[in-house]
């Protein structure tokens, strides 16, 4: 959301600077066209590709530019060798149980969404949904208003129906799946009148302007809290009717352009209820600023000039490199390749010393994970913290936070937290007191233990076999070969199992909330077929270790035909 509010701020200036500069010296019709790119960045919350001039990559280069600007001030002497708060990766074998000596505070992530954060996501979305009942409500109102005493005006060359009604105030263009032009009874009574609101109106629906308004009313709704899409809003409808002008008088010719002008003079309305930027019907009469304006363009009879145009267009690409494209990423020597069915470390994995657990995977039998998502399904559960909890030494019936692991799986250590029998309770105590958690239970998950293995792997030789060809952070792809003619399937479902001291363990899952896609696919005989199953939504970030994937392939043509398949690899 703040990317691209302030993407579009920057955005929805420029087009406002560059309308008032280049106003009558482009077509209208150009000037209106703008417009298009601050609705499709208000309604694209995602950055297309990546650009060395981006709003973006600036925001994020002014904080570091200014960190570089600060003067450096060196630390006490007292301090200069003080341990960094940085995240502890080889706590040490005695932390596993209460620490004797003071450990050094760890750097704590910032809360995922503070108590103001969420109270002000909860204002938007109700007043998203307020906005749009209401522009609903205003819209289907006026519509009911104008078909309850409209009778259709007989004109056969109109490319949509034309009536004429009691409710309309002034001539417009309303309906969205089936759009009608709409005369107010005053004006129906004067040739002239109907003419120029036939040609205008008739221009609106051949610009799509009724969708266009749609489109306007959907960014007011999600943006209702914004004055800048509110400008945005309100210059955009102008510049449709300046549109519309010009091509109404390509259509009513020259001689017309006064009495056009004058007619427009005459449907000037002072409109009562909500704004018109509410509706998504299209009018001919605007507000005493907007009518100057369209006045003014019409006496001056302005013609476009091609560099104006062109620096108007250059502008626009220009602008949407800026505010489209995000910050490029930098840039990383590229890492040697894997061999097959080993992991590829990332740059921080590489530098980190072993986990305790990876050194003596002995100890994950002592001690129990707790998930934790920060920000609940606020934040999409897409963060996830695991509490790591053990039994202090001489007391086996309770339980005790001794580290804590991020999303990288950085290890911290935790301390000033009592023993308590529950394991739940005692990592929802920790967080709320220590990582400024809200101690909801939804948002915790008691992984369960390591327990052996009660699979068996199918000797079946007719089934296909199965090999890992790549490891990486998230995913582990393997490759299923069908030597025999037959109609094997495999599926989305997947276990993971660790070897610890030559026997199999099941790798805990990290949520309770777990489901597989029923779907059946083809292996082909002699064809080696691939596939990436995706871990770590489901087990989280694993440890280093020797690992087997097992997944069950089914032939429905043969009795007993269901197998079990596993495949080995490491993660280094």
């Amino acid at each position: 959301m703040r990317e691209i509010l302030l993407t579009s701020s920057v955005l929805i200036l420029a087009l406002t600077a560059l309308r008032f500069a280049l106003r009558g010296r482009i077509s209208p019709r150009l000037q209106y066209a703008l417009w298009l790119l601050a609705a499709l960045r208000l309604l694209v919350p995602v950055s297309i590709g990546t650009s060395p001039v981006s709003v973006l990559g600036a925001a994020q280069a002014i904080p570091a530019y200014m960190e570089t600007r600060q003067p450096a001030e060196g630390p006490p002497a007292e301090e200069a060798n003080s341990p960094s708060p940085a995240p502890v990766q080889n706590l040490p074998m005695e932390a596993l149980y209460p620490p004797q000596t003071a450990l050094p505070e760890p750097a704590l992530p910032e809360p995922a969404l503070p108590a103001l954060e969420i109270i002000l996501r909860w204002v938007w979305l109700g007043g998203a949904a307020g906005f749009g009942l209401w522009m609903l409500a205003v819209n289907l109102r006026f519509g009911a208003w104008l078909r309850r005493s409209r009778w259709k005006l007989s004109k056969a060359d109109d490319p949509v129906p034309v009536y004429v009604s009691g409710a309309a105030e002034t001539p417009c263009l309303f309906g969205l799946l089936r759009p009608a032009i709409y005369l107010p009874s005053s004006c129906a009574e004067d040739p002239a009148l109907v003419r120029h609101a036939l040609a205008h109106e008739t221009a609106h629906y051949r610009h799509g302007d009724h969708l266009w308004a749609l489109v306007r009313c959907l960014c007011l709704a999600l943006y209702w809290f914004d004055p800048l899409v509110w400008l945005a809003a309100a210059l955009s409808r102008r510049d449709g009717e300046l549109s519309c002008d010009e091509s109404a008088l390509k259509i009513l010719g020259e001689g017309e352009r006064i009495p056009y002008g004058r007619t427009l003079l005459a449907l000037a309305v002072r409109r009562a209820g909500p704004s018109p930027l509410l509706h998504t019907a299209t009018t001919v009469a605007m507000g005493a600023g907007g009518l100057k304006e369209r006045i003014r363009l019409i006496a001056q009879r302005p013609r476009t000039l091609w560099p104006a145009a062109a620096l108007a267009v250059g502008a626009a690409a220009l602008l949407a490199a800026c505010t489209f494209a995000g910050a490029p990423a930098a840039e990383t020597p590229a890492a040697p390749a894997a061999p097959a069915g080993s992991s590829t470390p990332s740059p921080a994995a590489e530098n980190r010393d072993l986990l305790p657990w990876e050194e003596d995977p002995a100890l994950l039998f002592s001690l129990r994970q707790v998930s934790w998502w920060p920000g609940g399904w606020l934040d999409n559960y897409e963060r996830r913290y695991t509490l790591i909890l053990a039994q202090p030494e001489g007391q086996g019936d309770v339980w005790q936070v001794i580290g804590w692991q991020d999303e990288t799986g950085a290890l911290y250590p935790a301390e000033g937290n009592p023993p308590q029998a529950d394991h739940l309770q005692a990592a929802m105590d920790y967080a709320a007191a220590c990582l400024e958690g809200s101690g909801s239970e939804e948002d915790f998950y008691l992984q369960d233990p390591w327990t052996a293995s009660q699979e068996q792997i199918t000797a079946n030789t007719a089934a296909p076999s199965l090999e890992v060809t790549a490891v990486a952070d998230t995913s582990v792809t393997v490759c299923f070969t069908a030597s025999r003619l037959g109609d094997w399937y495999y599926g989305e479902q997947f276990t993971l199992e660790r070897e610890i001291g030559g026997l199999w363990y099941q790798v805990p899952v990290v949520s309770d909330n777990i489901s597989f896609l029923l779907t059946a696919y083809h292996i082909q005989a002699g064809e080696p077929t691939a596939k990436a199953y995706y871990y770590q939504w489901l087990y989280g970030t694993l440890p280093s270790g020797h690992y087997r994937i097992l997944t069950g392939v089914s032939n429905w043509d043969v009795e007993n035909g269901d197998a079990l398949l596993a495949a080995e690899f490491d993660i280094t």
